[in-house]
Parts: structure tokens; sequence; C-alpha cells
């Protein structure tokens, strides 16, 4: 079966914004688990939809003070 693009792009959307909710939500409670595991989510997303070279920079600094997010 064959999806049109938009609908593609507003699917992603809508499951990227369930994401965000979910990750804000458990950072509330302090329950950071969510929130380390969508770092390397949004690492390999970002680098698939934009051919970028991004790592984890917790990789190199537990709790970096800046974005977590490094291009190498």
């Amino acid at each position: 079966m064959f999806t049109s693009k938009g609908a593609l792009v507003e699917k992603i959307q809508i499951q990227l914004s369930h994401l965000v909710v979910y990750v804000a939500s458990r950072n509330a409670i302090s329950f950071t688990d969510a929130s380390k595991e969508s770092e390397d989510f949004f690492c390999g997303f970002l680098n698939l939809l934009l051919g970028t070279k991004l790592v984890n920079a917790n990789l190199f600094e537990e709790n970096t003070a800046t974005i977590d997010l490094s291009d190498v």
C-alpha cells in the first residue's frame, strides 16, 4: 500500500508530538529515562533526515551543560 507524502509527513508529525508530550510528562515527575532514550533517537533521526553526523554528547561528558547532540 502506498501512502502520499503529505500523509506520511503528518503521521511523523503526530508521532513526534506524542513523543514530546510523553518525554515532558515523564520529566515533570523526575523520570528522565525517556529523555535519555530520545537523545539517541533524535540523533539518528536527524542524521538520517539532514545527512549530518551528530553524536550524543553524553558519550563524552555525562549531563553536558549544552545541547546533548554534537556534530563531529
